[in-house]
């Protein structure tokens, strides 16, 4: 299983590497980001998680359009490492 989720990472990363060389696909690099964020997670590796969901929101935010549910999915996703690491408040 980890072996799987080694290569899953290996490939995000690259997916991530890949849209950042694409100028002007702010949201595509917004979404390599979310997806490895999501990895993270399922891997407890939370501070990496919000880490890199806190760089996708920001892509999003910084992104002319309305992207109201891309945004929404980050924020969830930031709410759930919240809820994972036990921070209920936050």
């Amino acid at each position: 299983h980890q072996a799987r989720l080694d290569e899953a990472e290996t490939m995000l990363k690259r997916s991530l590497a890949a849209s950042r060389d694409m100028k002007g696909r702010e949201l595509r690099v917004a979404l390599a980001l979310g997806n490895l964020g999501q990895l993270y997670m399922r891997q407890k590796r939370l501070a990496l998680a919000e880490q890199r969901l806190r760089e996708g929101l920001e892509l999003v935010a910084q992104t002319p359009g309305d992207h109201a549910l891309l945004e929404a999915q980050f924020l969830q996703d930031l709410g759930s490492v919240r809820v994972e690491n036990g921070d209920l408040a936050r």
